[in-house]
């Protein structure tokens, strides 16, 4: 089986940082992370060392609903 987590941000690369530190310290992990984000440069601040693929999604509009949406079709999980 496997696991996807969609995480939906509007310039909060703090909260979404401390959300992959606390995915990796699971002990089941996700086998794919999909980050959409919508207004901030989180990817300027990720490391690449995570035990999970991240996969980063832009967007130019700011919606929610559509942020959950795109991330659920990119999902390859279960």
């Amino acid at each position: 089986m496997k696991t996807s987590v969609v995480i939906p941000t509007v310039n909060g690369p703090d909260l979404a940082l401390r959300l992959l530190d606390l995915l990796d310290r699971q002990t089941i992990k996700p086998d794919e992370v999909i980050i959409t984000e919508q207004g901030s440069y989180l990817w300027d601040h990720v490391s690449s060392g995570h035990s999970f693929h991240l996969k980063p999604v832009y967007l130019d509009q700011k919606s929610l609903a559509l942020s959950r949406e795109i991330g659920s079709k990119d999902a390859v999980g279960d």
